[in-house]
């Protein structure tokens, strides 16, 4: 599976996943980091990736009334940066290769159409950076703007490639985020069971999409509205939040998803009251998701990156 993920960089007393309106970038979060000095980086997906990112940031900046960066990252293949203050008007850059218009076959909302030279794009980040008090390592910032996959460093050196995941969080580290922490834990995991049954391509996806066709006048292939469809829809979205959160009430979103599936499962009549799941079930399913997975997979861009030795210099303006 491809990487199609937004990333986002900003400063919050609270958990960035907790902020307002951060679903206009996502709300599928997958990995939250704590980077230090209020300063977090999250990785989220949407409903219609790719987000409007452009508008976002612009809107979100004043609404924290904090510095925001976000990039979509197409497939790991090519990113659309964007970044503003609440003072500073957003700026964008498509990497890599700024200098060029962007054909790299991938949606961008919206579309990008303009060049930029490296060093441009790398001078407005950086006044960016020390608007918002960060250091900068002005080497590596470059390295991360200017670089391109069919050119070797050094004479001599073999050309390698550079996925776009990591270009972004090597101009996170440029701006004096040198080692990537972990993730934080999570309370919960949202794909774990129940849950699996509502998110990811499941029950408020087959929601959404019906109220699509419905929009569209194809009832003949959805049916009349199931009272079900509305409520996986928020519990979908409820459930993403809640696994960052520091408090959450596990006992009823795991409740409200079993009822949600059981009225799938045996549709009623809507004036009928809603289905009522034991709390034995409820209990042992709590603690099946307490147990955690067996195994995960190691997490990606964590640590120093490929460029160290460029952050070694780092400036505050």
């Amino acid at each position: 599976m491809g990487y199609f993920v937004s990333i986002v960089l900003t400063r919050s007393s609270t958990r960035l996943t907790a902020l307002p309106s951060i679903e206009r970038i996502g709300y599928r979060h997958v990995r939250l980091r704590e980077l230090g000095g209020g300063w977090q980086v999250l990785e989220t997906q949407g409903v219609d990736d790719p987000p409007e990112l452009e508008d976002a940031v612009a809107h979100l900046s004043q609404l924290w009334n904090e510095p925001v960066l976000a990039a979509y990252v197409s497939d790991d293949w090519c990113a659309q940066a964007h970044w503003a203050t609440p003072t500073r008007p957003v700026s964008s850059v498509h990497l890599p290769r700024p200098q060029q218009l962007p054909d790299c076959g991938f949606l961008h909302r919206p579309d990008f159409t303009a060049s930029r030279a490296p060093a441009e794009v790398a001078d407005d980040i950086a006044g960016w950076a020390y608007a918002a008090g960060l250091t900068v390592a002005r080497p590596r910032l470059d390295a991360v703007v200017a670089y391109r996959d069919d050119v070797a460093a050094d004479e001599g050196d073999e050309v390698t490639h550079m996925f776009a995941g990591d270009q972004i969080f090597e101009l996170i580290r440029a701006l004096g985020f040198t080692d990537i922490p972990p993730a934080v834990p999570k309370t919960f995991d949202p794909y774990a069971r129940p849950f699996c049954a509502i998110t990811a391509i499941g029950l408020a996806h087959t929601a959404r999409l019906n109220a699509t066709l419905r929009e569209d006048g194809r009832t003949d292939l959805t049916g009349p509205e199931q009272p079900w469809e509305q409520a996986a829809i928020v519990l979908d979205e409820e459930v993403f939040a809640a696994a960052y959160a520091d408090d959450c009430d596990l006992d009823d979103l795991v409740s409200r998803a079993l009822s949600i599936i059981s009225a799938k499962e045996s549709p009623l009549d809507p004036s009928a009251p809603p289905i009522e799941v034991s709390a034995d079930r409820i209990e042992s399913t709590i603690a099946e998701l307490r147990r955690g997975p067996a195994w995960s997979p190691p997490e990606p861009f964590v640590g120093t990156g490929g460029w160290p030795d460029l952050s070694a210099d780092r400036e505050r303006s």
